[in-house]
């Protein structure tokens, strides 16, 4: 009798609000992420990125093939219902600023008395600010993501069709009319100055590509 197979890690992802829209209409499948400690990076010029995917690079590339994501995104907790007198049946959920839905929990809360509750609190109907991604439990995620290929690149090395990929609206690039030089490309190259910065496409950084799939 064999042992049962090790779980798949999972680990958390950022996404922004663009991002997320993009992976729940299925135009993303890839995603870039600057590398830590660039200056090191430099030697890949002479061992090749490959270097990077050897055992022993996790602290510089935290994700692999094979490695389930959960996504954080921006979140709050929501509640709806009717209370009267003190009585009444509460549905909780979480709600997604990135397409504004809401997830429901299956099960209602009854609630049978009120007295001498406190005036904030989960009993309480009041709507929250947005929660940055970074504070969202995994539980309440609502995407998982299946990392299928990585690659080591710098920044620039992106094709026309990656920047497809990385989900750059092709609405905007097929359906307006646009200036020839312009390309999906280089909408991506603002969008990423946009991120992280009105350099940051001329830093050219070392990064990786995460090509993935949608789990759920």
């Amino acid at each position: 009798m064999t042992g049962a197979a090790p779980m798949t890690p999972c680990k958390p992802i950022n996404c922004k609000d663009f991002e997320v829209r993009a992976i729940l209409d299925g135009r993303k499948t890839q995603a870039r992420r600057i590398l830590k400690k660039q200056a090191a990076l430099d030697a890949l010029t002479v061992f090749g990125p490959s270097m990077l995917l050897q055992p022993g690079c996790a602290d510089l590339l935290p994700y692999a093939p094979g490695d389930l994501l959960w996504v954080r995104e921006k979140w709050k907790n929501v509640a709806s219902g009717e209370v009267k007198n003190g009585y009444g049946e509460v549905r909780y959920g979480v709600a997604y600023e990135a397409d504004n839905s809401t997830v429901w929990r299956s099960q209602v809360c009854k609630i049978w008395d009120l007295t001498n509750q406190p005036s904030s609190g989960p009993l309480q109907f009041k709507t929250g600010p947005w929660k940055p991604s970074i504070h969202m439990p995994k539980f309440k995620s609502r995407i998982t993501l299946e990392v299928t290929d990585v690659r080591v690149q710098r920044l620039q090395d992106i094709s026309e069709e990656d920047a497809k990929a990385e989900g750059v609206d092709a609405v905007t690039m097929d359906d307006v009319p646009r200036q020839a030089a312009m390309s999906r490309r280089a909408d991506f190259a603002g969008i990423w100055n946009s991120i992280h910065g009105p350099d940051a496409w001329d830093r050219n950084d070392w990064v990786a590509a995460y090509t993935f799939r949608r789990v759920e």
